[in-house]
């Protein structure tokens, strides 16, 4: 599980829920992970960090730990993530600025699907601030 002084940046939490994934430590990941609060109404939820583990969302993670096995990631792979600018409660990171071994995730995941050529992939990841610490609260695959 990512100790909460990980939790204080964005690149921080995703370079951890990534790690996570990859050792197949869904409970950890799922630590890492958050629901922010729909924003514009007094009667939105609160905001709920760790929102699992649920098969609805180990699923979701297990396609991606097969996904990043394929794609070479291995437990003592090391991610690094650019520094991203936050400019309130919520950043996008694109996989452009996700590092492992010097290769960028997109290039990485793109080199090892079946009939998508570069560029064609889009991948990013977006985090939230809850509580005053970052949780990963959305990834996004475009083709």
């Amino acid at each position: 599980m990512c100790s909460s002084d990980l939790r204080t940046t964005p690149g921080a939490v995703l370079a951890d829920w990534l790690h996570e994934v990859v050792v197949a430590d869904y409970h950890a990941a799922c630590q890492d992970m958050g629901e922010p609060a729909s924003a514009g109404t007094a009667a939105s939820p609160a905001p709920s960090p760790g929102i699992c583990p649920s098969s609805e969302t180990v699923t979701p993670l297990k396609s991606f730990h097969s996904n990043f096995v394929t794609d070479g990631l291995k437990p003592g792979s090391r991610f690094t993530v650019a520094a991203t600018a936050s400019s309130g409660s919520t950043v996008t990171v694109n996989g452009t600025h996700v590092k492992v071994a010097g290769t960028n995730l997109t290039a990485l995941m793109t080199a090892h699907s079946t009939g998508i050529k570069p560029g064609e992939l889009k991948v990013s990841f977006t985090l939230s601030t809850i509580g005053g610490r970052w949780y990963v609260s959305g990834l996004n695959l475009e083709v």
